[in-house]
């Protein structure tokens, strides 16, 4: 299994989790469940979708798991209180949604390692509080859409191990200043790495590797202080090769 950006994954989960065989009602009669695999995978079958009775989630994570098929319950439900969403490593199916409109109460989306496809989805500018957005391995094409800019409380962008093609857009580094994790790896840019990354004061993680990046590392790179400080964390890495 690829891991890419991987080893952060517990930095930026949430501190409140459900297990199925414990799980209660929230004060708005909206579940909330993680479906962990020593809970849940045992009673799945191959093709099997995920549970109607799961849709009204305010935190729902189905992590590798086995669940099939495309995501319309996403288009279908539109639940408000939606608050954290992982379907990562399933078997899941057909285009990303592009109908986030609904969903203002999302911090983090993780949909990565699946047979997804599709570009990065318009409409998820409309997710203010969007901190984690993680689409690792799943078959994305075309470019990073403009309207990802809007999305300017993103922490943790991971759009690594797709096809996304053009250049590193400008306004990564001028708009998405709270990035703390970068990861852009095994795609298909073409162009030099971007002065405007120096603006990420925030940044530890930046993965820009087997992407077929040109030319020198710029000397405003250095800006980054975050990674140059050695003591503040022990997940500083800078991969551009």
């Amino acid at each position: 299994m690829t891991t890419g950006c991987n080893f952060l994954l517990k930095e930026f989960l949430p501190s409140r989790y459900l297990q199925f065989q414990h799980f209660r009602r929230h004060p708005r009669l909206v579940l909330e469940f993680v479906f962990k695999t020593p809970v849940f995978k045992p009673f799945l079958k191959p093709n099997h979708p995920i549970p109607q009775f799961l849709y009204k989630s305010t935190v729902l994570d189905l992590s590798n798991n086995m669940f099939n098929r495309s995501l319309p319950f996403l288009c279908t439900e539109k639940n408000s209180y939606l608050s954290y969403l992982d379907l990562s490593s399933n078997l899941l199916s057909g285009q990303i949604p592009d109908c986030w409109t609904t969903y203002q109460q999302l911090s983090t989306i993780n949909l990565e390692n699946n047979n997804l496809l599709g570009a990065v989805p318009n409409s998820l500018r409309s997710i203010e509080q969007l901190g984690s957005l993680r689409l690792m391995n799943t078959s994305l094409y075309g470019e990073i859409p403009e309207s990802l800019k809007n999305c300017s409380r993103l922490k943790l962008l991971d759009l690594g191990e797709n096809k996304i093609i053009g250049i590193i857009p400008p306004w990564i580094g001028a708009r998405l200043e709270s990035l703390i994790v970068l990861c852009l790896r095994s795609n298909k840019f073409h162009g030099d790495i971007l002065s405007t990354l120096r603006h990420l004061q925030f940044l530890q993680v930046l993965d820009l590797s087997l992407s077929n990046i040109s030319g020198s590392i710029p000397s405003c790179l250095n800006n980054l202080t975050t990674m140059a400080n050695h003591g503040s964390s022990r997940y500083q890495l800078l991969v551009v090769l």
